[in-house]
């Protein structure tokens, strides 16, 4: 069934639905009236039971259409009844008056997108927005090859000299290098002016003992023989005591020769000048089989005053009997000789 709603009037009460009749021929569209006023809407009835639905008839030619006539109230809605056939689509009929807008129903769903419009022509720009944050730094991109190598530039003027740095440690001694090639004997030099000419020792003495002899301890040694005596040296022979006349600095030479027997078996002698015997001067043997001999010898410097007297004496604790023969032959057991050295 089609309702149309022409505007003006109140809305009545809805009339009981009426059978559909068959559908008309199409009719010419007539020319849109104007649009009347909106009507109020009126309460909506209770829905009726939908009756059975008829067969369909034939489509007969669509007749004038009539005056609409006054809506009447709404009946109650019947029940549905089964869907027909679909009858053949009338001929349009003329739009009426558009009704009053309804109250907004709920909406539907999203149509289908349509298709997408012509892109408008670009916009004039924009001011430019706030600086945004610093993002992140990206990570170092490999190094670019080696560029060419520039030319030389002009060389700067010599800068000031800085100040002398601290001296450094000294290095370690280096390994002694190889001895060198003997250089070639130089030329003789010229004779060097001759010396003064050196004195010879003018005081000097020598004795010496040949005779058989006993010498007691504490006891000096007697010499038999004088050999050479010069510079004020003197003596007497077969006496103890050798007389010094020019005082300095003598050489003492002296020499005993003991036999050892019974409980004589060590020898000690020594110089004594003036009365005092000369530590510097003693000297001695130690140990020996019966009937061999000791040699005592001592040597030393004195220095002796003008006018000294100077004998060799037995410092040891025992008596000593004096060799007098070896081999058959006269020996010298004691001697002593001076010389001056300044």
């Amino acid at each position: 069934m089609i309702k149309i709603i022409i505007g003006g009037g109140g809305a009545g009460a809805t009339g009981a639905t009426g059978a559909t009749g068959a559908t008309g021929v199409t009719g010419v569209t007539g020319a849109t009236g104007a649009t009347g006023a909106t009507g109020a809407t009126g309460i909506t009835g209770a829905t009726g039971v939908t009756g059975a639905t008829g067969a369909t008839g034939a489509t007969g030619a669509t007749g004038v259409t009539g005056a609409t006539g006054v809506t009447g109230a709404t009946g109650v809605t019947g029940a549905t009844g089964a869907t027909g056939a679909t009858g053949a689509t009338g001929v349009t009929g003329a739009t009426g008056v558009t009704g009053a807008t309804g109250v907004t129903g709920a909406t539907g769903a999203t149509g289908a997108t349509g298709v997408t419009g012509v892109t408008g022509a670009t916009g004039a720009t924009g001011a430019t927005g706030a600086t945004g944050i610093t993002g992140a730094t990206g990570v170092t991109g490999a190094t670019g090859a080696t560029g060419a190598t520039g030319a030389t530039g002009v060389t700067g003027a010599t800068g000031v000299t800085g100040a002398t740095g601290v001296t450094g440690a000294t290095g370690v001694t280096g390994a002694t290098g190889a001895t060198g090639v003997t250089g070639a004997t130089g030329a003789t030099g010229a004779t060097g002016a001759t010396g003064a000419t050196g004195t010879f020792s003018s005081a000097y003495g020598y004795v010496f003992n040949t005779g058989a002899q006993t010498v007691a301890s504490g006891g000096d040694v007697t010499f038999s023989t004088n050999g050479p005596l010069a510079g004020g040296v003197a003596h007497g022979s077969g006496t103890p005591t050798i007389t010094v006349a020019d005082g300095g600095s003598y050489q003492i030479l002296y020499e005993v020769n003991v036999l050892i027997s019974g409980s004589n078996s060590s020898v000690a002698y020594a110089t004594v000048l003036n009365g005092s015997v000369q530590p510097s001067t003693r000297y001695g043997q130690i140990g020996g089989q019966n009937n061999t001999t000791r040699l005592a010898m001592g040597l030393a410097i004195l220095t002796i005053p003008s006018g000294s007297t100077l004998t060799l004496r037995n410092v040891g604790a025992t008596s000593d009997s004096l060799v007098t023969t070896s081999d058959g032959a006269t020996i010298i057991n004691a001697s002593i000789r001076l010389t001056k050295l300044s």
